[in-house]
C-alpha cells in the first residue's frame, strides 16, 4: 500500500503528515482542519459586529460542527437555518447578538 501525502501548512503544527491508511489520514485531517476553523470562527465573530451594518446579520456554514460551535460560544444566541442538506448547518447572528457579548 502506498503511503498518501498531505500537505496543509497553515492547519495548526500540521505541516506534512505521512500515514498508511486513507481512514487516519482523512480523521487527522479532518481534526486539524475543524480545529483551524474554530479559531478563525472566534476570530470572525470578534470582529463581525464592526463590520456590519446597524441592522446586519452574518451568515456563516460551519458543517456538521453545530455542537461543537455552541459549546465553543454558551452566550451567543444562534439562529440555526434549515438547508436542503439539514438542519444545524448554517446560523445567522445579527450585529446587535454580536456587539453585545464581547
Amino acid at each position: 500500500m502506498a503511503t498518501p501525502d498531505l500537505t496543509q501548512s497553515t492547519v495548526g503544527v500540521l505541516r506534512k503528515l505521512h500515514h498508511r491508511g486513507g481512514p487516519l489520514v482523512d480523521w487527522i485531517f479532518t481534526f486539524h482542519a475543524a480545529a483551524y476553523n474554530l479559531v478563525r470562527l472566534r476570530r470572525l465573530l470578534a470582529q463581525a459586529a464592526d463590520h456590519l451594518a446597524p441592522n446586519g446579520v452574518l451568515v456563516a456554514e460551519i458543517g456538521a460542527n453545530r455542537k461543537l460551535v455552541e459549546k465553543t460560544f454558551p452566550r451567543l444566541p444562534f439562529t440555526w437555518l434549515a438547508t436542503r442538506t439539514g438542519e444545524g448547518l448554517v446560523f445567522l447572528l445579527r450585529r446587535a447578538e454580536l456587539a453585545t457579548r464581547r
